[in-house]
């Protein structure tokens, strides 16, 4: 019996060391161009990324959504130094999992080291007013949009945390980060009109457009967030610029 349940300890941790996904071939190499112009393709079987950082890197295949930057805690290098990808992998692959290949990708020439921990934050919360929402369910199929151009907006199959992440952009002239508190699941279509710096028109304001036409209400609150933290990162990719295949069993 003791036996056994050794074997079974032995044989849960093996599992547990398994490597996460990878992709069939991969390049990683420092990008220098200093043009200021990056690109991200990620589809039919191949990874093609140029002139991002890797602070970006690491957020996108860890979750990090982009524009939460308060989000991701790391060495200021992280966000100076830019990177290629190119990579292939199988047609047909889930975009989550092309996500974790990225993942341990970067994890293995980066020689990352990370944790995830909770921090209070300032922020605005986004709630349902009284008599909301004042929008309606989506009936678009396909990919969400978001347009804003002299104080019109609108967005289409969008969730209620993707308004929430661009209403915290620079766009919107907020100064914390907006969170979705308002229990909402489903993919929505809204539009709403505000006069950014006009202070003789108080329904002017974005927390009264949000109020008025949305039903919405930004609301000051201090919420716990989850923060990605890099404790370790190498400047230098290992294996740089060369091509790693994926080991076979």
């Amino acid at each position: 019996m003791r036996r056994a349940s050794v074997l079974m300890l032995v044989t849960a941790a093996g599992l547990l060391a398994q490597p996460g996904p990878r992709f069939d071939a991969a390049i990683v190499k420092p990008n220098n161009s200093g043009t200021g112009v990056d690109h991200i393709r990620i589809g039919g079987g191949s990874v093609t990324i140029q002139n991002v950082s890797l602070k970006r890197l690491i957020g996108m295949a860890n979750g990090v959504p982009e524009g939460r930057s308060y989000l991701f805690s790391g060495p200021d290098w992280l966000d100076s130094e830019n990177f290629d990808v190119l990579a292939k992998y199988p047609g047909g692959t889930p975009d989550a999992q092309v996500l974790q290949m990225l993942a341990g990708e970067l994890e293995d020439r980066f020689a990352l080291r990370m944790h995830r921990e909770t921090k209070p934050f300032s922020a605005y919360a986004l709630i349902l007013e009284t008599d909301g929402p004042k929008f309606h369910a989506s009936t678009r199929q396909g990919a969400y949009r978001f347009s804003f151009q002299n104080g019109h907006a609108v967005g289409s199959a969008i969730t209620m945390a993707m308004l929430g992440d661009r209403l915290a952009r620079p766009d919107f002239g907020l100064d914390r980060p907006v969170v979705d508190q308002t229990g909402l699941t489903g993919l929505y279509d809204v539009t709403f009109d505000w006069k950014p710096g006009d202070p003789d028109s108080p329904s002017a304001s974005l927390f009264t457009a949000i109020q008025e036409q949305l039903g919405l209400k930004l609301e000051a609150r201090k919420v716990p967030l989850e923060v990605l933290v890099v404790d370790h990162a190498e400047k230098t990719p290992q294996q740089n610029g060369t091509l790693r295949k994926k080991s076979l069993p």
